[in-house]
């Protein structure tokens, strides 16, 4: 989804913003326009593309966790003992930490 920068809006109804702002010089009243509206305007396609790069660090994030969860099993079945049953539960808490990695890079995109 891409929309319009917050300099393309404010561009869009130039005529109008600045008739606001001058109709509120005169009557002495806050300027609506430069106290409210121009600080909420921003460069929503630069956010945008930076949601696309969160959402591609979380797809790789997500497919690391994947290959390390695949790996656990063969490990799993090869391997016996305290040790063995050591580094799989390390490996479980690196696949829980991954798992918590790709969540919080979805949300930051969104």
């Amino acid at each position: 989804m891409t929309g319009a920068d917050g300099a393309q809006i404010a561009g869009s109804i130039s005529v109008q913003l600045d008739y606001l702002g001058k109709v509120a010089d005169y009557l002495k009243v806050p300027d609506v326009v430069s106290e409210y509206f121009t600080p909420m305007l921003g460069r929503w396609s630069d956010l945008e593309r930076a949601a696309t790069g969160w959402r591609a660090a979380a797809d790789t994030a997500d497919k690391i966790n994947g290959d390390i969860s695949g790996s656990l099993g063969a490990i799993d079945s090869a391997w016996r003992g305290a040790d063995a049953d050591a580094f799989v539960a390390y490996l479980r808490g690196i696949g829980a930490a991954g798992t918590d990695l790709t969540d919080a890079l979805r949300t930051m995109a969104d």
